[in-house]
């Protein structure tokens, strides 16, 4: 089962340079809407209000064939592992995916319209994750991180 967590709001942001984004993957400290999603990631059921608990942020594993999409678009991956432009860092039980510019303008622009727009919310698609009483005590593996724009 995959399990879709959404952060309101802007969680995903280029930095002054232009050619890096940072994205909220995971965070012990900020609210999150939960909903149960199919293995196609679809998203299935209405979202739930729930909180990442600390050991969760702690217990990530990383899949590496992971990706940063936009809108939930699978075609329109901007960072994958398979591109070696995408990595994660974990901190103070945050845990951030670092993206950068790939050379591919049409993925380029993304970066643009990100700095431009403000970010609706911020997916991230685990497998297997684990909780009770809407809590995730477990994140299991990040399949897709999924960036959405406002008017998307």
């Amino acid at each position: 089962m995959i399990t879709a967590i959404r952060y309101k709001g802007n969680r995903a942001k280029v930095t002054e340079n232009g050619e890096d984004l940072m994205i909220l993957a995971s965070s012990s400290s900020v609210p999150v809407e939960l909903a149960d999603a199919d293995n196609k990631l679809n998203i299935v059921s209405a979202f739930e209000e729930g909180e990442i608990e600390p050991q969760a942020v702690k217990k990530i594993k990383f899949n590496k064939n992971s990706c940063v999409m936009m809108n939930g678009n699978l075609n329109f991956i901007i960072a994958s592992s398979q591109r070696n432009n995408r990595e994660f860092i974990v901190k103070k039980n945050h845990t951030l995916v670092h993206a950068w510019k790939s050379g591919d303008n049409a993925k380029d622009k993304a970066f643009d319209q990100i700095k431009g727009n403000k970010v609706d919310s911020v997916d991230v698609y685990v497998k297997n994750a684990e909780g009770k009483d809407n809590r995730v005590s477990h994140m299991g593996e990040i399949l897709a991180v999924s960036i959405n724009l406002n008017g998307a």
